[in-house]
């Protein structure tokens, strides 16, 4: 008798061990909330645990309810309903122009948009779901939410945008020349840059608006991307639906809207994993393998995390291939992802090895700082942060209340917990494909870099900047999970939930405070990274004014990233010591009355709010003021400008 494979040694029901699974992994994690009240940390074993459940639920009672709910879909013409969408997308267009910019209402309204295109997704009957239907209101209402934005802000949106384009790229337009950014990294990463720079001259705008022209455009536009590699793993609905949810999400959004290299970077990812999708789906031409490390040689010369997360879901999928005896699926015909992997972590390597980075060489010096951070940083529940994921995670700022708090995160946890039924759902034979494991591990993989490693303090990979790139594989997992809800559970269960799911989603994505850093909705809590002609016509005044070698201004955090990223004058952020500011020159605007200004206070950032007298004390000199924006200084003389 011929032994058994190792694929056949494994249980007969996966899925329910990994179900089982998850809810242990919930129960050994829950009691980490009366360690930490991280909202995170509270929140997310609770929806793993329970997505678990429900799945398991689900499956055992699967016989009773398959498909039903199938038969009570909506069968209304699609075109009637994408018609009404399209009125109310171009409602929140013009909303929009005439409201100046992304108020509360618009965003809330953006969000009912927004629920209205998943509910066809999910709702309406084949016949009647017209992919190209869907796909134009999805784009349109991406491109509204985020245009209103660019447009109707001065300037840019941000902080490293001004560096980016006020510095970088105006240093090569200026010079005609790489060599104008020789000292900096991304030397070895120009493509943003080079590519902003030629689409100003083409057209013959300026940066800013070449930036919005080509970059605006492309990030939206690579959900179809996205929406290709659905199609490659389910029927078209369901990849309409992770369509959907990646394009509403609240760093996809934000990476729109704060345009840097990261925001290409996310562009060439979705084009490395379409290629990587069709090699797992049997597709072994040579093109395929060449589209793959195509694209990861651009994202490579593009940003250098955006190229390390390339390189760690290549890994992943390379080891899934490589275990693919002893996992669901039929791997036999899927492409190895060895070739790829070692070719583009080569290039990488390589390039990394000549980038200039402070005063080495990038590769030495990330090995450099991982080792210091191993030696001096890392501890359990050594929090970094407010919140696990570090800087740019998804959640709160210290000190903001935790409704505020769970209310700005609430569209995340509402997608994780589609996401973890998904991901259950894949290790069912009948579900597995080489692809959808690979996509499971990669979302575990990514969400340890993302949210496990910051547990312990370590934040060096910079685990926010990974949110959106983690949507990808979230996005296909979760629309999973809303399939699995539609074949397995009753169909008043799976209606009720798909319902909620379609509510809370959108909107609570659009109000993240994460996706709207030019008009946060909480913006008592969260700070506003855009600025009115006002404060711009301030730092134009205060760098043209002051000499080329002068001290440090002090002003709130983030209005003293523009000062620096612009080339006005150096700034550092406002300290609070013993109740008072003590500085030489000061920069005062009503935002630090009214806003969620970030001082510094014992030598801690803190959100506080300060009254004019406080910044500008009596027995200073005012040296400017527009009306909004007060420049004043203790030193006599002319020198104090």
């Amino acid at each position: 008798m011929a032994s058994a494979t190792p694929r056949e040694r494994l249980p007969a029901e996966p899925d329910l061990l990994v179900g089982l699974a998850g809810l242990a992994i919930a129960v050994v994690l829950f009691p980490l909330r009366f360690l930490s009240g991280q909202l995170f940390i509270q929140v997310l074993p609770p929806v793993l645990g329970l997505g678990s459940l429900v799945y398991l639920v689900g499956r055992v009672r699967a016989g009773e309810y398959e498909r039903a709910i199938e038969r009570r879909r909506v069968g209304v013409d699609g075109r009637v309903v994408a018609g009404l969408t399209a009125l109310g997308i171009g409602g929140l267009a013009l909303f929009g122009a005439t409201a100046g910019g992304r108020t509360t209402t618009f965003l809330l309204a953006s969000g009912l948009v927004g629920t209205a295109i998943l509910a066809q997704i999910l709702f309406l009957d084949d016949d009647a779901l017209g992919p190209g239907l869907v796909l134009g209101q999805l784009l349109a209402l991406a491109l509204v939410v985020r245009f209103t934005a660019l447009l109707s802000t001065p300037g840019l949106i941000g902080v490293d945008s001004w560096t980016h384009l006020t510095d970088y790229a105006a240093a090569i337009q200026t010079t005609d020349s790489l060599s104008a950014i020789a000292d900096v990294k991304y030397r070895t990463a120009p493509l943003f840059h080079v590519l902003v720079v030629i689409a100003a001259d083409a057209i013959g705008v300026g940066l800013r608006a070449a930036t919005y022209v080509s970059m605006g455009l492309a990030l939206p536009l690579s959900t179809l991307l996205l929406y290709a590699i659905g199609t490659l793993l389910f029927d078209r609905r369901w990849a309409l639906l992770a369509a959907g949810l990646f394009v509403m999400a609240d760093h996809v959004i934000r990476w729109g809207v704060h345009i840097i290299p990261t925001s290409m970077g996310l562009v060439f990812f979705l084009g490395a994993l379409a290629g990587t999708t069709r090699l797992l789906a049997g597709d072994t031409r040579r093109a395929t393998y060449a589209i793959v490390v195509a694209f990861g040689i651009a994202t490579a010369l593009t940003h250098q995390i955006s190229a390390f997360i390339l390189l760690v879901v290549l890994g992943v999928g390379a080891v899934v291939g490589s275990l693919g005896s002893v996992l669901p699926g039929d791997f036999d015909r899927a492409g190895s992802l060895w070739p790829v992997f070692a070719l583009v972590t080569a290039f990488v390597a390589a390039l990394w090895s000549i980038t200039p980075y402070r005063d080495s060489v990038f590769a030495l010096e990330l090995l450099d700082t991982v080792d210091r951070a191993i030696a001096t940083s890392v501890g359990f529940l050594n929090l970094a942060g407010p919140d696990p994921s570090g800087a740019g995670g998804a959640s709160s700022a210290a000190g903001v209340p935790i409704d505020i708090a769970f209310a700005d995160a609430l569209g995340f946890f509402a997608l994780f917990f589609a996401v973890v039924v998904g991901t259950v759902a894949v290790f069912r034979r009948r579900n597995a494909t080489p692809a959808t494991v690979t996509y499971a591990a990669t979302a575990v993989v990514l969400a340890t870099f993302t949210f496990g490693l910051p547990l312990f303090g370590f934040t060096t990979f910079l685990p926010g900047r990974w949110y959106a790139f983690m949507y990808v594989p979230m996005a296909l997992l979760a629309a999973l999970g809303c399939r699995f809800a539609v074949r397995r559970l009753s169909p008043r269960m799976a209606m009720t939930g798909l319902l909620v799911f379609a509510l809370v989603v959108p909107g609570a994505m659009a109000i993240n405070h994460k996706g709207t850093p030019d008009s946060p909705v909480f913006d008592q809590e969260f700070p506003t990274y855009a600025y009115d002609e006002t404060e711009l016509s301030a730092v134009e005044t205060v760098g043209a004014t002051r000499p080329e070698v002068a001290d440090p201004i002090y002003t709130d955090h983030p209005y003293r990233t523009v000062f620096e990223r612009s080339g006005a004058t150096p700034a550092n952020m406002l300290a609070v010591e013993d109740g008072e500011i003590v500085h030489d020159t000061v920069v005062y605007r009503q935002y630090q009355s009214t806003g969620a200004p970030v001082v510094l206070v014992g030598n801690e950032s803190q959100t506080r709010r300060l009254a004019p007298s406080e910044v500008c004390r009596e027995d200073m000199h005012r040296l400017y003021a527009n009306g909004n924006v007060t420049v004043c200084t203790g030193i006599d003389g002319i020198d104090g400008a």
